[in-house]
């Protein structure tokens, strides 16, 4: 079982489009909300969106979360 855990991967299939102006608008609007979200223990996550320079790119790019 470890070692599922340290080999576990995530993979998400995304398509290769920009956000549209009025969806960069939803999204911010929804980030600054959750910055006033406070968690179980009293702390607050910090929440960004940004473009991709790899939209272009037909290379598999892995996105960094956590």
């Amino acid at each position: 079982m470890i070692d599922a855990i340290e080999n576990r991967r995530s993979v998400r299939t995304y398509e290769k489009k920009k956000l549209s102006e009025k969806d960069k608008i939803k999204v911010h609007e929804l980030l600054e909300s959750m910055e006033l979200v406070k968690g179980p223990f009293g702390n607050r996550a910090q929440w960004f969106y940004r473009d991709s320079e790899y939209l272009e790119s037909d290379e598999p790019v892995q996105i960094g979360t956590y």
